[in-house]
């Protein structure tokens, strides 16, 4: 294995652009890397002195792309498994399989986590987060657990809002679609006087019905609409260069159409059931960003979240609130940064088969020191996070070390040792029960068990990296091998109950694995107005053997590989198109053919305020399913057909 990993190597790279296409003098800082990251290392720092995986999505690249919902924008991070379920549900991961709550990816808005917790993972419908208030995506493949601890194992995804000055003015946007969606998003922003900014918003989205798939031997008619609004609010003030303030409050609602799987009460046996699922999310955020006159950089967030879902009149609830601080000093040759974090969470699930109110507080600090020698050439850093789990009783550490080694202004080389782990939320509370839950055939009665004995998913990652620079052309190569502990499995047993033959399939957190992978990638800015970023990912899983379990699981092993292809054209100083390639490889988890997608997108400027998109996805297929995994909460996946969308924004 280790020598797999050895020769296993993937190249990942990010492009950055001004306004419009980058003129000759910003070539030089654009293939530099010196792109701006926060989320690998709690503070600004340069892509190419990072010794972490990381690829940015900008602001330009966002703007061209057309895309008018978040998770569409997942597709152009490379190294992202981003499959539409269906109309208003999507699955997506990092370094796994894909999955609609995944609980191993830490999402983020400015910091703040936006996990469902009472899901332990990411309703991506009803993320109704404005797309053109997005200034950046900052993605960070591997453990990240060292500094932020709860859910980062295969990495993280923080979403940067634009700030207050950026956004002056009213702008209004629609949209339309053959098929999806039918978008208006509203927005007014202003200064309140030379230090201070302020912007409100407010959006509205529409989708309709996708295609019917066939399953089971009957038609499943389609239930996968959605209706949903959002309104919201930011405030920034910079009180001098070494002051800021940063206040936003979000409240969004969703209803969607699902297609409930349900089973019989008398016989265990399978039905499908058109129902509806209902949220509203209501979240705030509150930042302090300091320096001092000792050169200490400080900040501190105050975040909260109440979450109400409801499926089919079963009403449940959830309150987050959370506070983080974090520093950096520099003391000679040391850069130190420390801090930590506290969160508390309770819920409500009164019309569901626990019937419990659930509680739970977690702290966690965090200290990490980077080194520099050789004329700052290599860089060493050191950090470890300890993270006290009320569930648990206990304490838990998250260790990292990382460098990076500059050989000259073109090459480089970093590496990487981490341990990360999966936080425990409230409904991974040391609980037993019995419910209905549908199987795959229509002919053998299922039930599911939950006993996960208060155990967590642990991994630890060896990444290796090497990156080339130079005036219109980088690489940016690295690769992974984790092993993965105490992971979820499921154990398929027989029972006789009530006199029905059934099979019980209880979860547990006893499996293992080991995982390897790599993307390959490059950039090359062919000209002033045209650039193009290919790249090919990999990702192979090895579940242990784990026959010692004296009975059949339901995990398996699997690989899977991603060919990438982004191209942006500027024929015209008012006209830019960018094109999406990808071809998935067949993927034995999902049981899936090889398939392939293809969106381009064509931006017009037609005044100077006035701007019109048109965008097409899924372009080669006229009906395909990307997810067809019906095994996950209220998730049963319709196919996808092709997709048209005519956008307008004014803004004035």
């Amino acid at each position: 294995m280790f020598k797999r990993f050895i020769f296993s190597l993937s190249l990942v790279c990010g492009v950055a652009h001004a306004k419009n296409f980058p003129i000759e003098d910003d070539l030089m800082k654009l293939m530099s890397l010196e792109v701006q990251t926060t989320s690998a290392m709690k503070r600004p720092q340069s892509i190419g002195g990072t010794p972490a995986s990381i690829f940015v999505l900008e602001r330009r690249d966002i703007e061209l792309s057309g895309y008018t919902r978040l998770p569409q924008l997942l597709k152009l991070l490379l190294g992202v498994d981003a499959r539409r379920i269906d109309n208003n549900q999507w699955a997506i991961s990092v370094r796994s399989a894909a999955s609609r709550f995944n609980s191993n990816v830490l999402v983020m808005i400015d910091g703040q986590n936006v996990s469902d917790p009472i899901v332990n993972g990411i309703s991506w419908e009803a993320l109704n987060y404005p797309v053109d208030d997005i200034e950046r995506i900052e993605l960070v493949r591997g453990p990240s657990g060292s500094l932020w601890g709860n859910s980062s194992n295969n990495g993280l995804l923080n979403i940067i809002s634009r700030h207050g000055a950026d956004t002056h003015g009213v702008s209004v946007q629609a949209s339309v679609g053959n098929e999806v969606e039918q978008v208006i998003e509203l927005r007014y922003g202003a200064p309140i006087d030379d230090i201070s900014s302020f912007r409100v918003f407010g959006g509205y989205i529409r989708g309709n019905e996708s295609h019917a798939k066939e399953k089971l031997d009957i038609e499943i008619p389609p239930n996968d609409y959605t209706r949903g609004h959002h309104v919201g609010a930011q405030y920034d003030l910079q009180y001098s260069e070494k002051s800021s303030l940063k206040a936003q409050i979000l409240q969004r609602k969703s209803n969607n159409g699902i297609v409930e799987r349900l089973t019989n009460l008398a016989t265990n046996r399978l039905y499908f059931e058109n129902g509806e699922s209902f949220s509203r999310h209501t979240s705030y955020n509150l930042r302090v960003d300091h320096t001092f006159d000792s050169g200490l950089k400080w900040y501190s967030q105050l975040y909260g979240n109440n979450v109400d879902w409801d499926v089919d009149s079963s009403d449940n609830s959830q309150r987050v609130i959370a506070f983080n601080s974090a520093a950096n000093y520099q003391w000679q040759q040391h850069l130190f940064s420390f801090g930590g974090d506290y969160v508390s969470s309770e819920g409500d699930f009164p019309d569901n088969s626990l019937n419990i109110r659930l509680s739970a507080i977690n702290r966690g600090i965090f200290v990490q020191d980077e080194l520099k020698f050789f004329d700052e050439r290599l860089k060493l850093i050191a950090g470890v996070r300890w993270d006290y789990m009320e569930l648990m009783d206990h304490w838990e550490n998250s260790p990292s070390i990382r460098t990076n080694f500059q050989f000259n202004a073109i090459h480089s080389i970093w590496g990487a040792y981490s341990k990360g782990y999966r936080m425990l939320i409230n409904t991974d509370q040391e609980l037993e029960f019995s419910a209905p839950f549908p199987n795959d055939t229509n002919n053998t009665a299922l039930i599911l068990r939950a006993n996960s004995k208060n155990a967590i998913d642990y991994s630890t990652t060896t990444e290796l990296g090497y990156r080339f620079i130079e005036d219109n052309f980088n690489i940016n190569l690295s690769a992974f091998q984790s092993d993965l502990d105490s992971i979820f499995i499921g154990k398929i047993t027989g029972e006789l109950i009530n006199g029905v033959p059934t099979v019980v399939n209880t979860l547990v957190n006893e499996g293992k694995a080991t995982s390897y992978g790599y993307d390959l990638a490059l950039a090359w800015q062919i000209s002033p107005t045209f650039n193009a970023l290919i790249g090919f990912s990999y990702l192979d899983y090895d579940l242990d053997e784990l026959s010692y379990l004296e009975v059949n699981v339901t995990s398996q092993d699997y690989d899977n590989s991603q060919f990438y292809t982004r191209l942006q054209w500027s024929p015209h100083e008012d006209v830019s198109m960018q094109m999406l390639a990808k071809f998935i490889d067949k993927h034995r988890w999902f049981d899936t053919p090889a398939y392939e997608i293809l969106d381009i997108s064509i931006n017009w400027h037609l005044q100077d305020k006035l701007t019109l998109s048109l965008v097409g996805q899924n372009l080669t297929n006229d009906e395909f399913v990307e997810f067809p995994r019906d095994s996950e909460l209220f998730t049963t996946s319709s196919a996808i057909g092709r997709m048209l969308n005519l956008t307008i924004k004014y803004e004035f």
